[in-house]
C-alpha cells in the first residue's frame, strides 16, 4: 500500500535537503520516493492547458492508493498525447541517456530537435571509443564527430585507418580540435600515426596519462625521444615499435610518474637489462 504524505512548504526556495531520522526506529522505514512539485511564482511561470492537465493526472495517480498489481493500468490512463518525455526532471533524462550506445545517440538525434540537442552535448562523449566501429571510420567521419568531443578526456582510435581511410593529416587536424582536455590517448595498429602524428601528439596533448601507440611502426626511431615531453605519462605501450634503449633512457628520465611499459616486441631494444636499469627514475 502507497502511502502519501502532503507537505506544503510556502517558503520560495531553489533547494531542499530532506533528511530522514532513524534512529528511534527498530525498523527500517522504506521510504521509497519523494514527490516534489513547485513554481517559481504563479505570474513568471505557468503551464499551458495541455501540459497542466498531464500534471494533474500524474499527480492523481501518486495520490492513490495504488498496488504493484494495478500500477500499470493507472499509467496507462494517462492521456499520451497530454506529456513526454521532456517533461521528466533533466537528472532523469541524463539517467535514461546514460545508458545508450554511441549508434543509438546517432539514431535518437534524428527523431526531434529536442533530441538533437541532448545527444549533441559533448558530455556524453568524454571517453569515446571508435575501435568497434574501426573499419567505417573515414575523414568525413572525425569532422562530422570534432564537435562532440571537445570535452573527451579519454579516445580509443585503435584499428581505425587499416585500408588508408585516414591519414595522417586527417588525424592531425581532428587532435588539434577534441585535445583541450585529452588524458588518455588508444592508437594501437594505427597506420596514420607517423613521425608528424606523434610530434603533433607531443605538442597539443600536454597532459595525456595513457598513451598507446603499439604496433604503430611507420614512427622512425629518432622520433621517440619526443615522447619525454609527456612528463605526466603514467602508462605507455610501445610494444613492436622501432624504440631505442637510447629512446627509452630519455623518456624514463622526464617521465617519473611513469608506472607501466610495454616495451615486448620492439626489434631495435636488443638489450632489455640495459633499458629496464633507467626504471629506476621511475616510482
Amino acid at each position: 500500500m502507497l502511502l502519501v504524505k502532503t507537505l506544503v512548504i510556502s517558503l520560495i526556495c531553489r533547494r531542499l535537503r530532506l533528511e530522514f531520522n532513524q534512529n528511534r526506529c527498530d525498523y527500517y522505514t522504506e521510504i521509497d520516493a519523494a514527490y516534489l512539485h513547485g513554481l517559481d511564482s504563479k505570474e513568471e511561470y505557468s503551464y499551458d492547458d495541455d501540459r497542466e492537465d498531464a500534471v494533474d493526472n500524474l499527480n492523481n495517480i501518486f495520490k492513490k492508493q495504488i498496488t504493484v498489481k494495478n500500477f500499470h493500468d493507472e499509467i496507462t490512463n494517462v492521456e499520451q498525447d497530454s506529456w513526454n518525455i521532456l517533461m521528466l526532471p533533466i537528472e532523469v533524462i541524463n539517467k535514461i541517456f546514460s545508458y545508450l550506445t554511441f549508434t543509438d545517440f546517432g539514431n535518437l538525434s534524428r527523431s526531434c530537435r529536442s533530441f538533437q540537442d541532448y545527444c549533441y552535448d559533448p558530455l556524453w562523449f568524454k571517453e569515446f571509443d571508435l575501435q568497434p566501429y574501426w573499419q567505417k571510420v573515414d575523414k568525413f567521419n572525425l569532422q562530422c564527430l570534432s564537435e562532440r568531443c571537445r570535452s573527451t578526456e579519454k579516445l580509443r582510435l585503435s584499428w581505425c585507418g587499416s585500408s588508408d581511410t585516414l591519414s595522417s593529416l586527417d588525424f592531425s587536424s581532428f587532435l588539434q580540435t577534441i585535445s583541450g582536455k585529452l588524458r588518455c590517448l588508444y592508437l594501437s595498429c594505427c597506420r596514420f600515426v607517423d613521425q608528424n602524428a606523434l610530434i603533433l601528439i607531443t605538442k597539443v596533448c600536454p597532459q595525456l596519462e595513457e598513451l598507446d601507440l603499439s604496433s604503430c611502426i611507420d614512427i622512425p626511431s629518432e622520433t621517440f625521444d619526443e615522447l619525454a615531453k609527456l612528463t605526466n605519462l603514467k602508462r605507455l605501450n610501445l610494444y613492436r615499435t622501432q624504440i631505442t634503449e637510447n629512446n627509452f633512457e630519455k623518456i624514463a628520465r622526464s617521465c617519473t610518474e611513469l608506472m607501466h611499459i610495454n616495451l615486448g616486441g620492439c626489434f631495435q631494444c636488443t638489450n632489455f637489462d640495459e633499458a629496464m636499469k633507467y626504471l629506476e627514475y621511475c616510482p
